[in-house]
Parts: C-alpha cells; sequence; structure tokens
C-alpha cells in the first residue's frame, strides 16, 4: 500500500511542476509579445489591442479672418487678424461696438476653438465659447450671459466678403 501512495505523490508532485513550468512559459510569452508589439508601427500591432490615435495637423487658423453673423439675432463677430500665438484682433458689433477684452483661438486635436470675452455696461465678462464647422462654414457654441448666469446655444455664420 505504501509504495502505490508514494507512486501516486510522484506523479502529483511531477503533473504539478509541469503545470508550473507551463505557466511560467506561458508568462514569459506573453510579456515578451507586449513587449514585441510595442516596438511595432500602430499599425501592425496584434489583434484586439487598440491603436494609438494619430496626431492630427495643425489646422489652419486664418480661415477664421472674417466677420460672422450670429443665426438669431444681428450680432456679428470679426476677426481681423490670428497672432501666430492664438491671439485675435476681433470686434464684436451689437449692432454699436463692444469692447472686446480677450479674443484668442486654440487647435484642440484638429478643432478650432474660438473664445471671446466681452467687457462693457451690460457685458460683465460675458463670453463666448465657439468651435469652428469647416462642413458649415459657422462657428457654433455657447454665449455666456453675465448679468442672468446663463448660457445659450448659439451659431455664427460668415458673412460673404464685399466685392
Amino acid at each position: 500500500m505504501k509504495v502505490i501512495h508514494v507512486k501516486y505523490l510522484a506523479i502529483a508532485s511531477a503533473s504539478i511542476a509541469i503545470v508550473a513550468v507551463l505557466c511560467g512559459i506561458l508568462i514569459w510569452r506573453m510579456n515578451a509579445s507586449d513587449s514585441a508589439d510595442s516596438a511595432l508601427p500602430s499599425g501592425s500591432r496584434s489583434e484586439g489591442v487598440p491603436p494609438v490615435k494619430a496626431v492630427s495637423e495643425p489646422v489652419n487658423m486664418q480661415k477664421l479672418v472674417g466677420r460672422w453673423l450670429r443665426t438669431d439675432s444681428p450680432y456679428e463677430i470679426e476677426i481681423r487678424e490670428v497672432g501666430p500665438d492664438g491671439t485675435l484682433r476681433a470686434g464684436y458689433y451689437n449692432p454699436r461696438p463692444i469692447n472686446v477684452a480677450v479674443a484668442k483661438v486654440e487647435d484642440k486635436d484638429g478643432t478650432l476653438c474660438v473664445f471671446v470675452e466681452l467687457h462693457d455696461a451690460g457685458y460683465p465678462g460675458s463670453n463666448y465659447t465657439l468651435n469652428y464647422n469647416p462642413q458649415n462654414d459657422a462657428l457654433e457654441g455657447t454665449y455666456f450671459q453675465a448679468t442672468l448666469k446663463q448660457n445659450f446655444d448659439v451659431a455664427f455664420v460668415r458673412i460673404p466678403a464685399e466685392r
């Protein structure tokens, strides 16, 4: 009886050793595969691994230069110049001129984001946060009316240049 018991114990120990070696090989192969994948170009990665997001090329901010009319009222934003740092030389008319305190544009993942802040009588920090929509050649976003502390969805369309 003892001989059979020892025989099963030896078989069990050998089986455990084989399983441990196979697990070690599997883990090693998985780690080697991950590090090999990281050296490959993004299009050659293994299945199931999400692709690396492509870096978008800078958008031409000069396309914002022009006059923009709000679609629900006679309010107008005029962008006269885009500086290399994203600073805008801009005017705002309702229909009279309103002081523009801050005007800037930023490229966020290929989307031109325009911010215009107004400081004038009746406009104590009211501002526009707009995204350029190239399909519609429009500026779309929100207007924060500071005195009411409310946001409104707005859109501006380009006013064709006079010839």
